[in-house]
């Protein structure tokens, strides 16, 4: 009975072995063929096995092709110089592309980057209107930092703050297609 346990358990291990090999070879070749969420799904692989010449150059790939999440990872690594020289003028231009998308996250990091200065000029205006974008998408602590940034700017700028805040919804809806 042993051997006959241990012959299925070697048997399911082939097949499991074989299908995560299959399930590698088409993500490879689908993502060779530009797949954008393949190039994504290669990346976080060579990311996740601290790969990130690799992870780099396949999110770059897939970046390329206005894939938002890959756009606000590809920025996260440029600004912490994981795998590649940090620059974060190149952080916050794939922030602003993922943002621009409509990715919350990307929307609160390019907020964040206006607000410190960091990668783009120092902006509280502009940071004000990132972190109100991101705040009606939930994401954490922006409401927080909206109103606190509300706090650093004169009543006339808070107001234009508000006004453009307006005004760029409609063009991020027109960005994407929304309207």
């Amino acid at each position: 009975m042993l051997i006959q346990w241990t012959l299925v358990i070697l048997t399911l291990c082939v097949i499991w072995g074989v299908r995560n090999w299959l399930l590698k070879l088409v993500t490879r070749i689908s993502a060779e063929k530009g797949c954008s969420s393949a190039q994504y799904d290669l990346a976080m692989n060579y990311s996740a096995s601290k790969q990130y010449e690799q992870a780099i150059y396949w999110l770059s790939k897939s970046a390329e092709q206005e894939n938002a999440l890959s756009q606000r990872i590809l920025g996260a690594m440029y600004d912490l110089g994981i795998g590649i020289l940090q620059d974060c003028e190149k952080a916050a231009y794939w922030w602003q592309k993922s943002a621009e998308q409509g990715d919350g996250g990307s929307q609160a990091l390019l907020a964040q980057a206006y607000e410190k200065g960091k990668g783009v000029p120092q902006d509280y205006q502009k940071a004000y209107i990132w972190f109100s974008i991101a705040s009606q998408k939930n994401v954490p602590a922006t409401a927080e930092r909206r109103d606190y940034i509300a706090n650093l700017l004169t009543p006339d700028q808070l107001e234009k703050a508000k006004q453009l805040f307006q005004d760029s919804k409609h063009t991020i809806e027109a960005v994407r297609g929304g309207g």
